[in-house]
């Protein structure tokens, strides 16, 4: 990336339209544009839908201990649709369009990075604290575990590893970070650590998710 926006032909590129005109000309750019701002309203969609579909299970069910093995959640009073949480997700990420610049969005970041952490520690002492309670009552049954899930041949692997690569998905912004970057000779360092950073926080997950769960993670 660093050497196509630094050509031999000396004109500094900024963007990945910029990179495609230099490279295939107009059509080019306009290609890669197009594909840019596809995948950009494509993450998106997928983050509304996520984000709005986990804010409506947590406002609409909790859990309730009192229940029968037969209904372990119970209804929310409110009941508030998943269109209606995805709104509300909406206007709450809305903000990050009017901040000007990416020192502003570092503040942002440092917040839902502090954020991310906590809830990463939340999980993970939670399903351990599961694990200890079940073995002291002797329950140990951690549901099926198996490699592949051949019951949708392959294609819970495929949707998996879909999730596991949407979490990578950061090369939109890439140039407009290393144009904004104090030392850009340290691009591809920081961007090592990133990748290992977001590996740090899917793999115990993962891990500890399937081997307390199995396929009910």
């Amino acid at each position: 990336l660093i050497k196509c926006m630094n050509p031999p032909s000396g004109r500094k590129l900024y963007t990945y339209s910029e990179i495609g005109k230099e490279a295939f000309g107009k059509v080019g750019g306009y290609i890669v544009d197009l594909m840019l701002h596809a995948t950009l309203l494509g993450v998106a969609t997928i983050y509304l839908i996520l984000a709005g579909g986990n804010l409506s299970t947590l406002l609409n069910e909790f859990p309730w201990e009192g229940a029968g093995s037969s209904a372990n959640y119970v209804t929310s009073l409110v009941y508030i649709d998943p269109e209606w949480c995805v709104i509300i997700v909406a206007v709450l990420v809305w903000g990050h369009v009017w901040l000007g610049t990416l020192h502003e969005v570092g503040f942002m970041s440092a917040f839902n990075v502090l954020v991310a952490i906590f809830l990463f520690l939340v999980v993970i002492v939670e399903i351990l604290g599961n694990l200890i309670y079940d073995r002291i009552n002797d329950d140990i049954d951690r549901g099926h575990h198996e490699f592949i899930n051949t019951d949708y041949y392959g294609l819970s692997l495929a949707g998996a590893f879909v999730s596991f690569s949407f979490s990578y998905g950061a090369h939109a912004i890439l140039p407009t970070v290393y144009e904004s970057m104090r030392k850009p000779n340290q691009f591809n360092i920081m961007i090592a650590l990133t990748f290992l950073a977001i590996l740090f926080f899917y793999i115990p997950m993962a891990v500890i998710g399937y081997f307390a769960y199995g396929y009910n993670t």
